[in-house]
Formats: structure tokens, C-alpha cells, sequence
């Protein structure tokens, strides 16, 4: 099978995963046991293999442990995005303070 062939097979996996929402335990298991398959039947060589499986471990390792992500990813994100998106304006928080929007 060639490289090419191989990036495919990936690359579908990983949008058929997100199609059904796979939970991110099971993305992972399913992703691992891909990467195992590709080491074993495909053609990369020892040291192409290796780097698979760190940069795979190097990022499932925090996506999957929930301290390490909550400190490594998700504080990061919030406070970039806290200091990129604009304040509420005083409207904007009567508006939502007020209750529904739905017709009276």
C-alpha cells in the first residue's frame, strides 16, 4: 500500500470518527489501533514508525488525561480567547438579564 493510500486511510478515519462523534477515549483507541495496523503491514521504516507513535502519544496523552488538558489546553484557550473577544456591553446584558426572546 502506498504512502499515499495510507494518508487516506487516516485521514477518512479521523472524518468518519467526527461524522459520529466518536467520544474522544474511543477516537483514540481506534486512531491507535490504526497506527499499530500501519506499523505493522505498512512500509515506513523503524524510525518513521517512531515518530508516529511519539507525535500519536504526544498528543493523546493530554487531550485524554483531564488535569493535564484543562491545564495544558483548556486555560490556555480561555484566556486567549477572553482577550480577543469583545466585552458585553451594558445593552447586550440587560437584553440577556431580561428573560426570552420569544414573542409576548
Amino acid at each position: 500500500m502506498s504512502a499515499f493510500s495510507w494518508l487516506i486511510l487516516f485521514f477518512g478515519a479521523g472524518i468518519a470518527l467526527s461524522y459520529k462523534r466518536s467520544s474522544l477515549k474511543g477516537a483514540t483507541i481506534s486512531m491507535g489501533a490504526l497506527l499499530l495496523i500501519y506499523t505493522l503491514f505498512g512500509n515506513g521504516g523503524f524510525w518513521w514508525d517512531s515518530f508516529c507513535w511519539l507525535l500519536f502519544a504526544s498528543i493523546t496523552i493530554p487531550l485524554n488525561v483531564e488535569n493535564l488538558r484543562r491545564e495544558l489546553i483548556t486555560t490556555r484557550a480561555l484566556a486567549f480567547f477572553r482577550k480577543v473577544l469583545p466585552s458585553m456591553s451594558d445593552t447586550e446584558r440587560t437584553a440577556l438579564e431580561a428573560g426570552t426572546v420569544w414573542w409576548d
